[in-house]
């Protein structure tokens, strides 16, 4: 089983801790170079799912989609 200093497979899930025992440094490394992949993976689809839910007529009041926009900018300023 390859090691996170011999190489990176992002097919690898995640390295899980058996039972009275514990991860070594490079499994939890390689946990959280993959959980972090995964998050940026996870808020593309995210903005497609918004953008398609936005990419429909709107029959609502217009301070809602401002509030959404809004949302959405200051979520990416943080």
């Amino acid at each position: 089983m390859p090691r996170l200093g011999q190489e990176f497979n992002p097919e690898r899930s995640f390295f899980k801790r058996l039972k009275n025992k514990t991860l070594d440094l490079q499994e939890k490394e390689y946990n959280c170079t993959l959980s972090c992949i995964r998050v940026k993976v996870e808020h593309i689809f995210a903005q497609v799912k918004t953008f398609k839910i936005l990419s429909d007529r709107y029959r609502s009041k217009p301070n809602s989609v401002s509030g959404i926009v809004n949302l959405k900018n200051e979520f990416f300023l943080a």
